[in-house]
């Protein structure tokens, strides 16, 4: 057992002499050993480099598509009057499903809103009020109501009083933004006043018309959708409307919640798309068991299945490079 112990120090001698022996031979044997090594080595750092530019290309493949950042997300959801949700459940529960899907995907929350719409309902004319044609159903128009947190920096009041997060004035009468586009279709100027109801055989609800609006920038990243477009018909009004006046004609309480969520991706790692395309998966997983049917809306999800697949050939493919390289640095050490 002793003898190979007291043998290696005369061996590591004899090496050292044989190689100082020989200097030019040791130089090249150990060039070729660090060029071999390299060359195992740069194929990984090539992949990752490579990787990126992938992923940064499918991530802004998708942006250029929707026009949103390509981690902007939305999950939304259609209370009923067996599950209704009112305006601050969803507040409430807005921290449980930003936490559930920054968490699982893991990349921390960069922006988040919250709206809120009331099903689709009817707009009236006050009694004795002729000027305007009804349509074959009764009414005047399909509108809604909407409530957008934060929305007052991102419309223009074209007509009308500017808009404000604040109750209205009238106790008896909800003040509300009418979309400029439906305003000039219908002939309708700031300072009017109308009905709604749900149907016409409920109770009517007298509005007035407090000012006319339009999206600042339709393109802003704070919509995530054209405003102009998908809210041609709603109304905005404040969150405290929203509760008084809205939330009582409605056994739901609202039509459609939405919550949009932005997640800051400045730390985005290719090496974790995989954990990124699972987490959108688990996340609505969890998230369902609190609030059962919400969906996910448009998201990075399928930019980053398309990502993975593309990673794992080049992988694959940059790894059999590396075989012969393999073999012959082990051969040379052999």
């Amino acid at each position: 057992m002793l003898k190979p112990i007291t043998i290696l120090p005369d061996l590591i001698i004899l090496t050292l002499r044989r190689l100082r022996s020989r200097p030019g031979l040791t130089l090249l044997a150990l060039l070729g050993i660090v060029l071999a090594v390299g060359l195992l080595s740069s194929t990984a750092f090539f992949s990752q480099a490579v990787d990126r530019v992938i992923l940064l290309e499918e991530l802004a493949r998708l942006s250029s598509t929707t026009g949103r950042h390509p981690f902007s997300t939305r999950i939304y959801y259609f209370p009923s009057s067996r599950r209704p949700l009112s305006v601050t459940d969803a507040e409430t529960v807005a921290k449980d499903i930003g936490g559930a899907l920054s968490g699982e995907i893991g990349l921390p929350v960069g922006e988040q809103r919250l709206q809120i719409e009331s099903p689709g309902m009817m707009l009236l004319p006050r009694d004795g009020d002729t000027r305007y044609a009804l349509s074959p159903g009764g009414f005047l128009a399909s509108i809604s109501f909407a409530y957008i947190a934060d929305v007052a920096t991102h419309v223009e009041v074209i007509d009308g009083a500017p808009f404000a997060d604040a109750p209205s004035a009238d106790p008896q009468t909800l003040d509300v933004w009418m979309h400029r586009t439906l305003a000039t279709e219908m002939g309708i100027v700031a300072g009017e006043e109308f009905d709604a109801a749900v149907n016409l055989r409920s109770g009517r609800r007298a509005i007035r018309i407090a000012g006319l609006w339009q999206a600042v920038d339709p393109t802003d990243s704070f919509w995530f959708s054209n405003p102009d477009q998908q809210l041609k018909s709603a109304f905005l009004i404040s969150r405290s409307d929203y509760v008084r006046f809205i939330e009582p004609m409605l056994p739901a309480k609202s039509g459609s919640v939405s919550w949009l969520i932005q997640l800051d991706d400045s730390a985005l790692n290719p090496a974790y798309a995989r954990q990124y395309a699972n987490g959108f998966d688990r996340g609505m997983s969890i998230i369902n068991q609190f609030m059962p049917n919400a969906r996910l809306d448009i998201s990075a999800l399928d930019s980053l299945r398309d990502f993975v697949q593309r990673q794992t050939t080049l992988t694959t493919t940059l790894l059999s490079f590396n075989v012969p390289a393999m073999g012959f640095l082990l051969a040379f050490l052999a």
